[in-house]
This record gives structure tokens, sequence and C-alpha cells, in this order.
């Protein structure tokens, strides 16, 4: 059931209450919606991003970002929120 967070805020009916999240991985960038009142660490189980252990970044900076952070605390970067996911 790694997916059952995200089961339980479907967007359909909580359209209001999501923000778009650009996610960046070595082969693609692609955009998601999710609560801004998740964590990054519930990136771990989204649907669409592969399993596996990760760290999280944002531009600019080489500190890997907490997975306590909330989504509405990452930094926007020409106005968007968008995270980089290493997998290691």
């Amino acid at each position: 059931m790694p997916h059952l967070l995200f089961e339980n805020f479907p967007y359909a009916s909580n359209k209001d209450n999501y923000c778009d999240l650009q996610i960046c991985i070595i082969e693609r960038s692609f955009y998601i919606k999710i609560p801004p009142f998740f964590r990054v660490e519930s990136l771990y189980h989204h649907p669409n991003i592969d399993c596996g252990k990760k760290s999280y970044y944002v531009h600019g900076c080489e500190e890997e970002l907490l997975k306590s952070t909330y989504i509405k605390d990452v930094p926007l970067t020409n106005g968007i929120r968008c995270i980089f996911i290493v997998f290691s």
C-alpha cells in the first residue's frame, strides 16, 4: 500500500488543496499535483516516482533538502516549486 497517502487525498475531490510541483530526475522532468501540507518524504510514496533510496535537492543548493520539509516551504525557482531527485 505505498500509494495510500495519495489515495486518501484524491486530486479530483481536493483540487483547491493541491499545488504543482516539478520533479526533475536524470532521465526526465515532469509535474505532479500534491497537497502543500505534505512533506517531502511523501514523494517516496508517489505513484509516478520510482521506489528506492533517494535524496532531494532544490536548484542551486548543494545541501540535501530535509525530508521533513513541507512542500509549501520548498523554495520557488522562477516561480515554480521544483525538487531534484537523485537516486542512490
